[in-house]
């Protein structure tokens, strides 16, 4: 087994935690909050380049933001 500090950690805090998560792989599944929002920029972005692009008439960006 190779040691590091992130592993030394979760070992400190919870040896079941290093088990799942360094053999068996399993992670936990968190969206942090700048990822989320991030994402949602994109796909507003990507939406209205669409829009844009195929001649849709986009009346105010909130349209495709909500």
């Amino acid at each position: 087994m190779i040691l590091s500090p992130s592993r030394v950690q979760k070992g400190q805090t919870c040896m079941k935690q290093v088990w799942y998560h360094y053999k068996l792989g399993i992670r936990p599944k968190v969206t942090s909050a700048n990822l989320a929002f991030g994402k949602a920029v994109d796909n507003t972005v990507m939406d209205y380049l669409k829009a844009v692009t195929l001649g849709t008439r986009i009346s105010s960006i909130e349209d495709v933001f909500v």
